[in-house]
């Protein structure tokens, strides 16, 4: 670190001695409101290990260094760019492991042309490079010409901003300017959400929102990247009603856009008063922005988690061209999972990609495929407050003794998987999952599934695409099985369920084996499936008599 910081400090020092190493860069060619890149490169600079230059562009003429991308001559090279108090940019390249250059192309750096761009000259200056030894030397200055032309008068302007409209109505943003609707049933937008930009980006065409500042997709949504091209079709015109837009999905299927009363991107190729559009120049835009978000191009990375060979939770991140492949985001991580890589993962991100892991399981329990191999648990919220399946709603968690948790209303079981938690009871089986009906937590017919997070020495059951509704018993220590929708309520003792293997005092049909104890002491006495003594004429089903059942006819 030392050895870089002496290289730094030579990059900055007062020197007389000129070098051999030169800097060039390629004339500019550009029209207004088009992206290019400005390339530099080096002769002569297989001693340095460091440079730096600072980068005057003419007006109207915008950097974004940020996406500045290394070339050849560099070896492992880091890049720094800082903006100067005059607006030029100082640019800083160097070797952490002192590496020398090469010669060749040093780095492109993306430029935009804007509406007041001219003819002109930009300038490196203030050059220098550094060698191993932190020696410094200057270099050159060196100008390059700037070249901008109007866009061509044909097709359309990226320094426009247009309105479609076929004979159905216009193409308009929806209420919240996620997706597109149509003009004759959203009559009250702004003219602002009516006018799009047709930006020409590397030869294809794109529809651009300046009210959101993002593309449009073909499934009709909007990102803050590049979007689908559009194709404009003017063979089939009616009139001024010219063009046909069609666009592809990722499949490669062509979708049209199609007024059927809801602006549609769809399959109806057949031209009539839906899909052919006119499409008309109605105010001047800058594309500066635009053409700035193209050139950054976010990709979406889909991180995919596998869990005994069954996909079982995704999440996605926007991620700009060439930046590093993120972290796995917070909700996968669910604190009783462990996730390991599985195939190929890119280190930079360069177009939408998809990441996958497998999942390991540390929770608390086990999970159940089938009745006859379950694991049965007693489960208890609040330190010590037993829960069970009871005739009437909502349930109580009671102080149950040995005698009532291991009575089969009190016995649970847990299926799905780690993101996806069902909650079985043994008097039920696997026909019933424990679910939301209401205000309460209450046993139903079907497949109900919870968020599982970890708290404490337990865990939270949070409803299913809420940040914080949890069960909860409601009201304190005495309450029922309800809903607390507050931050605390994944932290709450109250909220905290905490599990206990009862599985060798248990089969899997619900006879109860090998208990420690009688009930009330009793040998000869009848008791329902959920523990209770029966002290009155018995109707017809299933008991337990001396720890057996018995079928009462």
């Amino acid at each position: 670190m030392k050895r870089i910081l002496h290289i730094l400090l030579a990059l900055t020092a007062i020197v007389g001695s000129a070098s051999a190493q030169s800097l060039s860069v390629q004339p500019i060619e550009a029209q207004t409101g088009e992206q290019t890149e400005l390339v530099v490169s080096l002769t002569g600079g297989t001693s340095a290990t460091a440079l730096q230059f600072n980068l005057k562009l003419p007006e109207g003429i915008s950097a974004n260094a940020n996406n500045a991308t290394l070339g050849s001559a560099t070896d492992g090279h880091t890049l720094n760019v800082e903006p100067l108090n005059n607006g030029d940019l100082l640019f800083i390249l160097y070797s952490m492991d002192l590496k020398t250059f090469k010669d060749g192309e040093l780095l492109r750096i993306p430029v935009t042309a804007g509406n007041s761009a001219t003819n002109a000259t930009g300038q490196l200056y203030t050059v220098r490079t550094a060698t191993s030894e932190a020696v410094s030397h200057t270099c050159s200055d060196t100008q390059f010409d700037v070249v901008v032309t109007e866009p061509a008068p044909e097709g359309f302007s990226n320094n426009k901003l247009y309105t479609l409209t076929c004979k159905r109505g216009g193409l308009v943003l929806n209420a919240d300017a996620t997706g597109l609707a149509a003009g004759q049933t959203r009559t009250d937008a702004p003219e602002s959400d009516k006018r799009f930009a047709i930006i020409t980006y590397e030869g294809a065409q794109y529809l651009y929102s300046p009210v959101n500042k993002q593309y449009l997709l073909y499934d009709g949504s909007f990102v803050s990247r590049l979007g689908s091209p559009i194709t404009f079709d003017d063979t089939q015109a009616d009139g001024e009603y010219k063009y046909m837009l069609s666009t592809q999905s990722e499949g490669g299927e062509t979708w049209f856009f199609n007024n059927n009363g809801n602006i549609v991107i769809n399959g109806w190729s057949f031209a009539d008063d839906g899909n052919r559009w006119l499409i008309e120049p109605v105010a001047d835009f800058d594309p500066s922005e635009a053409l700035a978000l193209a050139g950054a191009q976010n990709f979406t990375v889909t991180y995919q988690v596998t869990y005994e060979g069954n996909v079982v939770a995704t999440a996605t991140a926007e991620v700009a061209k060439g930046n590093a492949l993120p972290a796995v985001p917070a909700s996968l991580n669910n604190g009783f999972v462990t996730l390991a890589k599985s195939g190929t993962h890119p280190t930079t991100v360069t177009k939408d990609v998809t990441v996958n892991f497998t999942a390991k399981w540390n929770g608390p329990f086990q999970f159940t495929k089938t009745l006859n191999d379950a694991t049965w648990y007693n489960m208890h919220i609040r330190s010590g407050w037993y829960v069970s399946k009871q005739a009437s709603e909502p349930y109580y968690p009671a102080q149950a003794g040995e005698t009532e948790r291991l009575a089969p209303a009190y016995v649970w079981a847990f299926g799905g998987d780690p993101y996806h938690v069902k909650v079985y009871n043994l008097t039920t089986g696997l026909d019933e999952t424990l679910a939301k009906d209401g205000e309460n937590a209450v046993m139903r017919k079907g497949d109900y599934t919870w968020d599982l997070l970890p708290n404490s020495d337990g865990f939270v059951l949070r409803v299913t695409g809420t940040e914080n509704s949890c069960i909860n018993q409601y009201g304190g220590a005495n309450g029922p099985l309800k809903f607390w929708i507050d931050a605390n309520s994944l932290t709450d003792d109250g909220s905290t369920f905490r599990v206990e293997d009862v599985t060798p005092l248990i089969d899997g049909i619900g006879t109860i084996q090998n208990l420690k104890f009688k009930m009330n002491n009793e040998a000869d006495a009848m008791f329902d499936l959920s523990g209770r003594r029966i002290t009155s004429p018995m109707q017809k089903g299933i008991y337990i008599k001396n720890r057996k059942k018995v079928m009462v006819k």
